[in-house]
């Protein structure tokens, strides 16, 4: 035990075995209303409350999307330029699906219907990747106005003659 940490000793409610814990782990959990149960009694409990595999949201089609619509939002500029300032305003999982609708395919992935929107319910949709490319904003050329789509924007800003 280390001596920087005071401890206390605290008998589990459900088995009665008496053991040591840190008082600051102890206060922590009694502030988040966690159980004081010992590990063994505290996995025992879990075990017997566990859902079957088909009602784990993990397990659930859409929950990949709905992970990675979050991370994009959270990583901001980082994931690309585009995503500075967008939000995910899903509060759940449940609430993300029941905007979207069931999952049409394997092949559709979350789309903002307004590419400068949140992900928000009236802003989402299900997309192919073809219906995302055709969504995405029109770049402008700051040197001539031209407007087209990204990748051929790249080859144009790079050769540009209004230079």
């Amino acid at each position: 035990m280390a001596a920087h940490h005071s401890y206390i000793e605290i008998e589990c409610p459900t088995c009665k075995t008496v053991r040591t814990t840190r008082k600051d782990c102890l206060s922590q959990a009694l502030k988040k209303g966690k159980s004081l149960e010992c590990k063994s009694c505290a996995m025992r409990g879990r075990v017997l409350t566990k859902r079957p595999p088909e009602e784990l949201v993990v397990n659930h089609p859409s929950y990949t999307n709905y992970v990675h619509a979050k991370k994009r939002c959270r990583m901001g500029v980082e994931h690309h330029k585009s995503y500075e300032g967008i939000e995910f305003r899903f509060e759940s999982f449940e609430e993300f699906c029941e905007a979207l609708g069931k999952k049409p395919s394997p092949q559709h992935t979350v789309d903002r219907i307004n590419p400068l929107g949140h992900y928000e319910r009236g802003n989402v949709r299900w997309a192919t990747r073809k219906e995302q490319t055709a969504n995405r904003m029109p770049l402008v050329c700051p040197h001539c106005g031209r407007v087209g789509i990204e990748n051929m924007h790249r080859y144009h800003f790079d050769n540009c003659n209004h230079r």
